[in-house]
Parts: structure tokens; C-alpha cells; sequence
């Protein structure tokens, strides 16, 4: 797959249009969260009606346009941080609902073994009064750490099946 100059119309390698059933214009790169000039290589998002969903290279639709905002997680490759409603979840590469759509905050820990970020898991978190207090997640999305810190930073691998995490908490 290349891209033409526009990088709106993607061909093959006989310059012939991949997509005949989609709108061109409507095709858009995965941007990374944080990351300037940077995009997952793995899916790309469409819209319709004002929303978006996940797209193969093949043009192939992966989810129904339904989201709000559709970013690649920086540290979690072939996921994707989604906003619906205000709220924000994980879709995998696969469309599959990793995180519920259920946080006012949803991002990647950052942990890996071996370049692989297979075991990591997810910082959530929850607006208040105060601003928003932050939690933790497993991969399998069991909760580990309640969403009461002002700040969660995993800083170790597992021992022993154990995880170890800096927090900042509000004491009064």
C-alpha cells in the first residue's frame, strides 16, 4: 500500500484505488496521542454523519462510524483510545472493546518487557470538583487501584505477580 500525494486516496501497487465503496475524503490516518507526525501503521479511520470508526487497508470496516474521536495509544500499539459521549475506552486493531467507554480519562501505562506492551495496563480516571482523580486498570480491566490519586505512575515490572506504583494522593 502507498499513498498518493494527498495521502487521501491509498493504491495498491498498480496505482488502482483501493476503495470504491467509500468517499476518499472521509479517510483519515490514526494520529498517536502524543506523538507529532506520527500515525498507526495498522488501521485507518473513516467518518460518517460527523463520527468515526475503524477501517483496514483493504477498506474493509472494522466498527459502525460511532465514535467521537478515535486516537492510537502512544505506548499500546494497534489499540486505540475512543471517545464516545464524553467518556473514553480501548478498541483493539480488531474492534474489540477493551476498555468500557465509561472514563473521563483513559491511557496506556507505559510498561513493557522485551519492547512488548502485551501485559500493560490502563491509568483511568474520573472528573470532580477538585479535577480528576486517577486509577488503574489491569489488561483484563480489574481494577487495582481505586481512581483516588491525584497522580498514578507505574514504576516497576511485576514481581511475584505484584506491580508497583508511584501515587500522589490528596490528603485533605
Amino acid at each position: 500500500v502507498t499513498y498518493k500525494e494527498d495521502l487521501k486516496n491509498i493504491v495498491n501497487e498498480k496505482n488502482e484505488s483501493i476503495y470504491k465503496d467509500i468517499d476518499v475524503s472521509a479517510i483519515e490516518i490514526i494520529d498517536e496521542n502524543d506523538e507529532e507526525n506520527t500515525f498507526d501503521t495498522s488501521r485507518l479511520k473513516y467518518v460518517e454523519n460527523g463520527k468515526y470508526g475503524l477501517l483496514d487497508f483493504s477498506g474493509k470496516k472494522i466498527t459502525e462510524a460511532k465514535y467521537d474521536e478515535i486516537i492510537s495509544l502512544t505506548d499500546k500499539y494497534g489499540e486505540y483510545r475512543v471517545k464516545k459521549d464524553n467518556k473514553y475506552g480501548v478498541l483493539s486493531n480488531k474492534g474489540v472493546e477493551l476498555v468500557d467507554i465509561k472514563y473521563d480519562y483513559v491511557a496506556g501505562d507505559g510498561y513493557s518487557v522485551d519492547g512488548s506492551y502485551k501485559e500493560a495496563g490502563y491509568i483511568v480516571g474520573k472528573k470532580t470538583d477538585d479535577g480528576i482523580l486517577y486509577g488503574y486498570i489491569d489488561k483484563n480491566e480489574k481494577e487495582i487501584l481505586k481512581m483516588e490519586n491525584e497522580n498514578v505512575y507505574r514504576t516497576s515490572k511485576r514481581n511475584n505477580k505484584k506491580t508497583q506504583f508511584k501515587l500522589r494522593r490528596r490528603i485533605s
